[in-house]
């Protein structure tokens, strides 16, 4: 199992869905800013951010879907899966996080939602 960590902040709400055999499936994406140090200049350079896809099942992924919200900083440990598609004639590619594990961080979090 290829296993990541992932810190960020989600960018959309957490869209939660069935599968037919009621299995419930969450899905949000995550943004990472990265930062470095420039030397020559003596400052911090922001880096282009990075967006993950991130899924999650069943209990934890209700759970992600309840108290999960746009602007949410959260750690995400899980599987990372390589996907690929075929947009329009565009071949893309990218990462998916099959998250076992995913936790609101403690540092800058706005407050959990209330329950629906």
């Amino acid at each position: 199992m290829n296993e990541i960590t992932i810190h960020g902040n989600l960018t959309d709400e957490p869209t939660l869905r069935y599968r037919p055999s009621g299995i419930p499936v969450v899905s949000f994406s995550v943004a990472v800013n990265g930062r470095r140090f420039h030397r020559q200049t003596n400052h911090w350079v922001d880096k282009a951010p990075v967006f993950h896809q991130v899924v999650a099942f069943n209990g934890l992924g209700e759970n992600a879907a309840t108290t999960l919200a746009k602007g949410t900083t959260v750690t995400i440990t899980g599987e990372f899966v390589d996907d690929s598609w075929q947009p329009e004639g565009a071949a893309r590619s990218g990462g998916t996080s099959c998250s076992p594990r995913t936790s609101p961080s403690a540092c800058g979090s706005p407050p959990p939602r209330s329950p629906r």
